[in-house]
C-alpha cells in the first residue's frame, strides 16, 4: 500500500474512532438539553440535511483545487473544532450551529479524501485497500462505541467530548503529513 493511502487509513480510523465515541450516545446527550424526541431527531436531522448539501457543494468544486491534500486537513481541523465545541453547548440553537460546522467539515473532507484514496491506490489492490477501508471503519466503529460508553458512564459526556476532539486534531495532524509528500 503506497504512503499516502496508508497516512489517509490512519487519519480516517482516528476521525472515525473520535466520531463514535459520541455518536451512539448523542441522543442521551441531546436529551439533556431538551427531552422532545422530535427536537432531538430533528438536530440530527438537520446534521445530515446540510452533510448531503456539503457534499454535493464540495465535491462540485474540489476537483478544481489545485492542492487536494490541504483540504483534508482544513477538513478534520473543522471536525475538531466542532467537536471540542460541543463542551460548550448548551441549547438546542448552540447544537444545531455546531451540528451545521460538523456537517461543513464532513463535506470538505469526505469527497477529497476518497478521491485521493483512489488515486492512490496499487493497481490490482484496489478492492483489498477499499476492504481496509470498510472494514477498519466497522472495527474501528464497534471498538470506540464500547470505549465511549466506558467513558461517558465512569467520567460523563465532557470527558468522552474532550477525547473525540483529541482523536479529530490527530486526524488533523496525521494528515499534515501529506503536504510533504510529492504527488
Amino acid at each position: 500500500m503506497k504512503k499516502v493511502a496508508r497516512i489517509l487509513l490512519i487519519a480516517n480510523f482516528l476521525n472515525i474512532f473520535g466520531y463514535f465515541l459520541f455518536a451512539p450516545l448523542y441522543a442521551i446527550f441531546t436529551q439533556k438539553i431538551d427531552s422532545n424526541l422530535f427536537i432531538i431527531a430533528s438536530t440530527y436531522g438537520i446534521y445530515a440535511f446540510v452533510t448531503g448539501v456539503s457534499l454535493l457543494f464540495f465535491g462540485k468544486i474540489e476537483d478544481s483545487i489545485r492542492n487536494k491534500k490541504r483540504l483534508v486537513v482544513v477538513g478534520y481541523l473543522i471536525l475538531a473544532f466542532g467537536a471540542f465545541s460541543f463542551i460548550f453547548v448548551t441549547t438546542i440553537s448552540q447544537l444545531i450551529i455546531v451540528q451545521i460546522v460538523n456537517a461543513i467539515g464532513t463535506g470538505i473532507v469526505t469527497p477529497i479524501w476518497k478521491a485521493l484514496y483512489s488515486q492512490y491506490q496499487d493497481k490490482g489492490k484496489e478492492a483489498r485497500e477499499w476492504s481496509f477501508y470498510d472494514g477498519g471503519n466497522a472495527i474501528i466503529i464497534g471498538i470506540a462505541s464500547i470505549v465511549g460508553g466506558f467513558i461517558v458512564s465512569r467520567y460523563g459526556f465532557p470527558s468522552v467530548i474532550f477525547t473525540m476532539g483529541v482523536m479529530q486534531l490527530l486526524s488533523a495532524f496525521i494528515s499534515i503529513r501529506l503536504l510533504k509528500l510529492a504527488k
